[in-house]
C-alpha cells in the first residue's frame, strides 16, 4: 500500500510524491539554507531572528535549551554552511488529519555537517568537528495553509571532533 500526497501547489516539489517505498528529496530545503541559517543564527545568538523559521513552541523551547544546557563551546561553534552538510537521511514521513480538510506532513531529517570552526585536538593537532543534527519540518496542508514549511524540531544530538 502507498500513502499518495498531492503536493501540486508547492513549486519547489515535484508535481506528486509517493511517500512510502520512494524517498523524500529534500535537496531544496537544503539550498534553501533552512538548517544551516538556524544554526547560524544560533551560534550568533540571534534569537530574534529566527522566528519565523520555527514553531512557536519550538522556539521557545531551543532558545530555553540553548541557553540553559548548551555548553559555550557548542553555541559558539554550531555554525556551518549549506555546502559543509555532509549527509541528509530522511528518517520519516508522517501525513496526519487535523479536523476536516486539513492535514499536516512532517518530515524528520538526520543532519551531519562540517562545523565551520576548525578545533584543535589534544595533541594540539587541527581538527574537524561534525554536527549530528535531528531536524523535523512540518507543514499544513489545507485551503487556509499558506504553503510554507517550517521546522517543528531542531536537536543537535552530538557534536564530535576528529
Amino acid at each position: 500500500i502507498y500513502t499518495y500526497v498531492n503536493l501540486t501547489h508547492v513549486s519547489e516539489f515535484s508535481s506528486s510524491l509517493i511517500l512510502r517505498h520512494t524517498p523524500f528529496n529534500i535537496s531544496n530545503f537544503l539550498k534553501a539554507q533552512a538548517v544551516s541559517t538556524l544554526a547560524q543564527l544560533i551560534s550568533s545568538n540571534e534569537f530574534d531572528e529566527m522566528g519565523g523559521m520555527l514553531t512557536e513552541r519550538e522556539y521557545k523551547r531551543i532558545r530555553r535549551q540553548v541557553e540553559t544546557k548548551w555548553s559555550d563551546e557548542w553555541r559558539n561553534n554550531i555554525a556551518f554552511d549549506v555546502d559543509n552538510i555532509i549527509s541528509v537521511t530522511t528518517e520519516s514521513v508522517l501525513r496526519y488529519p487535523v479536523g476536516q480538510d486539513m492535514w499536516y506532513v512532517d518530515i524528520e531529517l538526520k543532519v551531519i555537517a562540517a562545523l565551520d570552526t576548525p578545533s584543535v585536538l589534544d595533541n594540539d593537532k587541527p581538527a574537524q568537528s561534525y554536527a549530528f543534527i535531528t531536524v523535523e519540518l512540518t507543514k499544513n496542508f489545507s485551503s487556509q495553509s499558506f504553503g510554507d514549511w517550517c521546522i517543528s524540531r531542531f536537536d543537535v544530538k552530538d557534536i564530535k571532533t576528529c
